[in-house]
């Protein structure tokens, strides 16, 4: 606490004292606002606070903002975490540049008493230097234009890759949900051959599934490939999204026909989405509109394949 004095003036231009109160005091936070965390490292930090008041306690912790606050989690100890184990690679926080914002209140004291205060800490993720993945091609970062339903009907879309003569090893798959998920509710997320030369390719035999997250938090999510899964140069292949629950899923897409900077020479996402409406089997419709484009927002990330 700290203290507030009352003075009253006296005559002759004297001035004395006639009250010392103490006044209520907010609680103070000591921890850290900048946090570097290893790239598929979970955090794990305590927020340490006190109260000078001696008759307040700390009395809870909160999240109460910043841009990346559903990923992070805070308990009544005072104890942050995130919701994932971030990938520098395949950043899933809003800005995209792999530094997580989020605010934290602690309230001390109750009743006529109680104070709070905040304090906005980033998280920024760096890189594992040991590791070989780069983004093959991305196009996350072009402006959504709307939601891709996923619910009976299953969705596609086709990715092309270089030319690197040895292929390229495949270790991950970036999708952009359109909101957090309970549960994956009967997810599959799966690569397909192509066949039908063209722009109408359409998709063929599925060569693999990928691993969901173990959070379904929403925005950019990692999916695993099966380890050295290895895709052929100058090939076209389909991403490949499928639902066995009930509830409809949302992911972001497009209608931008670019490619993001960081993309490999060679590498693009077709312009077509695909879709059919039984989950096993049928023919693929596309669902173009008009000349646009109409792509789901996802990002490959692997590495070129070296061969002797």
């Amino acid at each position: 606490y700290y203290v507030q004095a009352t003075e009253v003036a006296e005559g002759n231009g004297m001035r004395s004292l006639r009250s010392v109160q103490p006044v209520n005091a907010p609680p103070r936070i000591h921890n850290r606002r900048a946090i570097a965390l290893q790239e598929n490292s979970w955090l794990r930090e305590y927020i340490t606070a006190h109260d000078n008041d001696a008759e307040d306690e700390i009395a809870g912790y909160e999240l109460s903002g910043g841009e990346d606050r559903d990923l992070f989690s805070i308990n009544s100890q005072g104890i942050l975490t995130m919701s994932i184990a971030p990938d520098y690679e395949v950043p899933a926080d809003r800005d995209m540049d792999n530094v997580y914002d989020v605010q934290v209140t602690v309230t001390s004291g109750s009743d006529v008493r109680e104070l709070s205060t905040t304090a906005d800490i980033k998280v920024t993720v760096t890189d594992d230097e040991g590791e070989a993945e780069v983004v093959l091609v991305s196009n996350t970062a072009q402006k959504a234009r709307g939601n891709a339903r996923v619910n009976s009907a299953v969705s596609a879309t086709r990715i092309f890759t270089g030319s690197n003569p040895g292929g390229y090893v495949i270790t991950s798959l970036g999708l952009r949900f359109a909101e957090p998920l309970e549960d994956d509710n009967g997810l599959e997320v799966a690569l397909r051959s192509s066949h039908t030369p063209g722009r109408y390719q359409r998709p063929n035999e599925e060569l693999f599934a990928f691993t969901n997250p173990r959070n379904l938090h929403g925005g950019l999510m990692r999916f695993e490939a099966p380890a050295d899964t290895v895709l052929e140069p100058d090939t076209s292949y389909f991403v490949m999204i499928r639902r066995t629950g009930n509830e409809a899923l949302f992911f972001e897409k497009t209608r931008s026909d670019s490619e993001d900077a960081i993309s490999k020479p060679g590498w693009f996402i077709g312009d077509l989405r695909f879709h059919r409406t039984n989950r096993w089997s049928g023919p693929w419709g596309d669902r173009s509109i008009g000349n646009e484009s109409d792509q789901l927002l996802l990002r490959v990330v692997g590495y070129e394949r070296v061969v002797e």
